[in-house]
């Protein structure tokens, strides 16, 4: 994913992501022959681009205590037809209320998404609409480093299946390390599935500089 924030004011921030998806053989899905996601050979490619507007009601700088609300748009840019997107406009607001400690930050994470509608199941279905939550801690270390641990998670978007991977909630944890010199920041992370939803195991690898 390629990520560009810009500031509008000290307050406001503006970020668009553009996410290239890249899948590794045959995708579908059938359990008690029913084709819940039709098998095909998909291509790699854009996926859908992310639009967020950030607004910060309280900065770190101010007090121990920081708080912010975002917007986020999806927009239905990748291809529906190799499962690059979804082909529909979604949209979301998350808000995030920090604490600042000597010691270690902690932030507490609360969203909800207005989802559109799949191709699953045979015919287009409605998703249910997600409250998602996180609480992430972040400890300073000596050498520019941080140890980076957080849990996240969300209602479920389906509709009840009786399929324990599509009828769980995802839950995951990540722990990582974070590293910051000269306005650039790199972070190596691992996430492990708390959830029959989530994936087993992830590694996540981000490269920012900031301007």
């Amino acid at each position: 994913t390629l990520s560009l924030s810009y500031g509008i004011t000290e307050r406001l921030e503006t970020e668009i992501k553009v996410p290239f998806l890249a899948w590794d053989g045959n995708l579908g899905v059938n359990h008690a022959g029913i084709n819940w996601f039709q098998g095909k050979n998909i291509d790699s490619g854009l996926s859908d681009i992310i639009v967020n507007l950030k607004y910060a009601w309280l900065k770190e700088k101010d007090s121990s205590w920081g708080s912010s609300s975002n917007l986020l748009v999806k927009t239905p840019s990748g291809d529906k037809g190799n499962y690059l997107g979804d082909g529909e406009t979604e949209y979301g607001l998350n808000n995030v209320l920090s604490y600042y400690a000597k010691r270690f930050n902690l932030h507490l994470n609360l969203g909800y998404t207005f989802l559109g509608e799949v191709d699953c199941f045979a015919e287009r279905v409605k998703l249910d609409d997600i409250l998602s939550y996180g609480v992430a801690l972040n400890i300073p270390l000596p050498k520019n480093l941080a140890l980076v641990t957080q849990v996240y998670g969300s209602q479920k978007p389906f509709p009840r299946t009786g399929v324990d991977v599509m009828d769980d909630a995802p839950l995951e944890m990540s722990s990582g390390i974070k590293w910051e010199k000269n306005r650039f920041e790199l972070q190596l992370a691992g996430a492990v599935g708390l959830s029959n939803s989530s994936p087993d195991s992830v590694v996540l690898l981000s490269l920012s500089r900031i301007f």
